[in-house]
Formats: structure tokens, sequence, C-alpha cells
């Protein structure tokens, strides 16, 4: 027997145009910053046997207070003194009274949890100068505030190519 051959076939393949393109896709690199805040610190001086904050005295806190708006994780310690007149706890108290009327002018217009700004006194067992003079005692009457160094992490999502 022979092959009964009645088909044949033939086929082409053409492409139009140029070869797909190949497409890569972008690279997102996470690109971390870290920005060190340097440390606040001021001294409020008070008059003999005062707890008022003036109001230049006041204004000189906007940097705490942007500080406490921009960075969630700032602290400020706000600390109370007084020059050695007086009895201990009437010095005490009146240091606390201090840095209480300095903490609450700070956050009279923010809204931060007690935890971001710590006040205490310490009456007069810390001074600076010397209480035999006018001079030394008005130097110990004071709110030292003090705002510690942070830093700031800054993430960028950067697409590399």
């Amino acid at each position: 027997m022979s092959p009964d051959i009645h088909f044949a076939g033939l086929g082409l393949a053409y492409h139009w145009g140029a070869p797909a393109p190949i497409v890569e896709l972008p690279v997102y690199v996470d690109q971390v910053t870290v920005t060190t805040l340097e440390e606040l610190k001021l001294t409020v001086p008070f008059a003999f046997d005062s707890s008022t904050i003036t109001a230049g005295d006041a204004a000189k806190l906007a940097p705490f207070e942007q500080r406490l708006k921009d960075q969630d994780a700032a602290q400020i310690y706000v600390i109370g003194h007084t020059d050695s007149r007086g009895s201990e706890a009437y010095n005490q108290k009146l240091s606390e009274k201090r840095a209480q009327a300095v903490a609450d002018a700070l956050g009279q217009h923010l809204n931060v949890g007690e935890t971001r700004i710590i006040a205490q006194g310490r009456g007069e067992s810390d001074p600076i100068a010397s209480n035999q003079t006018e001079e030394g005692r008005a130097q110990n009457r004071r709110v030292d505030i003090i705002s510690p160094s942070i830093d700031v992490e800054t993430v960028t999502q950067v697409i590399a190519e």
C-alpha cells in the first residue's frame, strides 16, 4: 500500500513593527534622615516672694511651644528655684508655684498631655549664685526651662531608576 497524501499546508508568521518593549517597574527606596534638634534652655527670673510670670517672659516661651507643636516626642522640664530667705518648706512651695506658673503659660495655647510638660520645684536647694548678696539672691529666684535635644527621623520614598 502506498501513502495517500492529499493535503499540504504552509504557515507564515509576521510581527508588525519593533519588538515589544521591556517594561521595568520602578524600585522604591526608603531613605531615613536623622536630624538632631539641639537642647533649648531658658531661665525666667522672678521677683521676691512672687510666682507671677511677666508678659515679657511669657513671650520668650515661643520656641518651647513650637517644639511641643512640631515634635510629638518633645518634653519640657520646668524647674522652679528660690533664694534662701524664708523657711525651707515655704521656699519649696514657692518654687513649685513658680514652676507651675511657667508650665501653665507654656501649655495655655496647646493641647498637650501632662507628661510632656514636667514641672517641679527645688526650693532653695540648687542656687547658682551666693545668697549672701542681693544680686546673688535675685539670680537664685528663677525657673529653668529645658527641652532636651531629640533625634527626629524623616522617611522619604524615592523612586530609583
